[in-house]
């Protein structure tokens, strides 16, 4: 029957437990933002537009994003089998930048994770998260794109190198 499972699960999971601690952390970061709107900006209605209850919005809709662009991937990573890697790279690269921003405004001085709580830890383990992704999706990607050039080069010396030594050989 010619089943290879061990190489079937090796090529779904490439990346896969990266994106799912990424949706995690923003699960995670969404849920603990929502906790401060609930209970700073939520009851108090002379909060609402303050600078802390933006970057609060602002928290919660990181967490929102970066747990739907995970969960996309990972739902195609399972259902097809892969994710196309320019879109699992674009949506680190995009996933990274704006968490970037995010631990400077969240985790500021007069932010609302500048206390050590979950809001502070995840916004952080979300920007490592992010960055570790980004940075296995452009390996990837690099990777693919030395491979045409290995290729050519192994054609044009008369094909692969076994061949080859075969030949000078035989």
């Amino acid at each position: 029957f010619n089943l290879h499972v061990h190489e079937q699960l090796d090529q779904r999971s490439r990346r896969l437990n990266l994106w799912a601690a990424l949706t995690i952390s923003h699960l995670i970061l969404m849920s603990s933002a929502a906790n401060v709107w609930d209970y700073s900006c939520g009851v108090v209605e002379d909060m609402r537009g303050s600078r802390i209850c933006n970057r609060t919005l602002f928290a919660l809709i990181l967490g929102t994003v970066g747990a739907a662009f995970g969960i996309v991937v990972c739902g195609m990573k399972a259902a097809i089998g892969k994710a196309p890697l320019l879109l699992e790279s674009v949506l680190a690269s995009v996933i990274f930048t704006v968490n970037a921003y995010g631990v400077a405004l969240v985790t500021g001085e007069k932010g609302p994770g500048a206390g050590i709580g979950n809001l502070y830890y995840f916004s952080w383990i979300s920007l490592l998260s992010a960055f570790f992704t980004m940075v296995r999706c452009s390996e990837a990607l690099s990777q693919r794109k030395e491979q045409p050039k290995a290729n050519a080069q192994s054609h044009m010396m008369g094909g692969d190198e076994e061949s080859y030594m075969g030949r000078s050989q035989g």
